[in-house]
């Protein structure tokens, strides 16, 4: 069993490799329009803006996962027509939906995994697009000078509805059945939603555009103060290296760039113009891939993790219960893995991922049953032989996967 333990520590050692590869890790990133119909999106890969066509003068910009497909489509506001315009393979579709002076929000207000589309009168009245009716519902909530805001409150994946009081100094968060009150903010501030601790629940703050950031922190009911950032300077958030938690990120105006918080300081990224709105998503099937692929790493180095501390207690009924663990996390991440369609130079890479999954299956089932030996204190040489051949087929995949998308990086 000493082999065996050695062969699962050395494991974990390359599920890390994996998540510390270059070019494997991608997560969130940013992007401009122009109010005008140009977009700009930073490409992770290759390191530069994809250019993208999509709307005119006098529209706003407003993103979501409209299909489910795991990445974010574009969108756009037209106050003129009080309508949406949401991008589809390979055209739009346009929504009847807004009033003058409204402002245009998205979520997924029904829980499916795909986002909608829908407004605040800043008064007290939301109108939801509801794709299952073809129609808005319509919610009260807030009232007159209200700013709203969204996100995801209790972790059940559902966006949730909430508003900043300009007047109070305060956020108001719907949390069903109750109304949540959270005295944060001050003055000119602008409010922020993002996961600040990785517990899947969000979480409100604000910037002050001058440097400070004052972060709700749920666990000891106040907010932590961040410093990131200088005067003139815009928020923007999002989860730029997959860790689960929510990072800061400023657009700095006069540079025409962004400065994205990272573990060890900050990454500057050359993408805007005087003028232009900045957004935030997973602009393409191949970053959500590799995010996915990023994800469930983590999960499995976890499971892993506790393989090691199992057998080192000769703990079998939680040796079993990680097995089970291993088979339910690989099933998900073959699921999620479906659903991208990535593009040429990483199918290759794909393949080999399902190869991987595939053989960590595997790897569960003999887990259970080596933990189910050795709690009868039987040792099966037959099965330690099929779980290392397992173990084995798994690394020679993840690792060709990984050779394969920084090959494509490089190119």
């Amino acid at each position: 069993m000493q082999i065996q333990l050695s062969r699962i520590i050395y494991f974990g050692i390359l599920l890390c490799f994996l998540m510390m590869t270059p070019g494997i890790v991608s997560a969130e990133s940013v992007g401009v329009y122009d109010n005008e119909g140009t977009w700009a999106l930073w490409n992770t890969i290759n390191g530069s803006a994809d250019i993208v066509g999509f709307g005119w003068e006098g529209t706003e910009p407003i993103t979501g996962d409209w299909d489910a497909d795991g990445v974010t489509e574009l969108g756009i506001y037209n106050t003129a027509g009080n309508n949406f315009l949401v991008q589809t393979d390979p055209g739009f579709n346009l929504i009847g939906l807004g009033w003058p002076g409204a402002t245009p929000v998205a979520g997924d207000w029904n829980g499916d995994g795909a986002e909608e589309v829908g407004v605040y009168d800043n008064e007290g009245t939301w109108a939801l697009w509801n794709t299952s009716t073809g129609s808005a519902d319509i919610v009260g909530f807030g009232w007159e000078g209200t700013e709203p805001i969204t996100g995801d409150w209790n972790g059940d994946g559902v966006t949730d509805l909430g508003i900043y009081n300009t007047q109070g100094n305060n956020f108001h968060i719907l949390n069903d059945p109750e109304v949540d009150v959270i005295g944060l903010g001050w003055p000119d501030v602008t409010p922020v939603v993002g996961d600040w601790n990785g517990d899947g629940k969000d979480e409100v703050g604000v910037y002050d555009n001058k440097g400070t950031w004052a972060l709700w922190n749920t666990i000891n009911g106040s907010a932590d103060i961040v410093g990131f950032g200088w005067e003139g300077t815009e928020p923007i958030v999002g989860d730029w290296d997959l860790d689960g938690s929510t990072e800061l990120a400023i657009y700095n105006i006069e540079g025409n760039n962004f400065i994205l918080q990272n573990n060890s300081g900050f990454d500057v990224l050359g993408l805007g113009w005087n003028g232009v709105t900045h957004v935030v998503g997973v602009w393409n099937a191949d970053h959500a891939w590799i995010g996915s692929v990023a994800h469930y790493s983590k999960l499995l180095d976890n499971d892993y993790d506790e393989i090691s501390v199992a057998m080192n207690e000769a703990d079998y009924n939680s040796l079993s219960m990680t097995g089970q663990r291993i088979i339910d996390d690989t099933q998900k991440a073959l699921e999620d893995n479906s659903r991208y369609s990535v593009s040429p130079m990483f199918q290759e890479a794909q393949s080999e991922w399902v190869l991987c999954l595939t053989d960590l299956s595997y790897v569960g089932q003999y887990t259970i049953l080596i933990a189910n030996d050795l709690k009868a204190g039987i040792d099966d040489p037959q099965n330690t032989e099929k779980w290392l051949s397992y173990s084995n087929s798994s690394i020679y995949h993840m690792n060709r996967a990984v050779e394969l998308v920084n090959n494509a990086k490089m190119e």
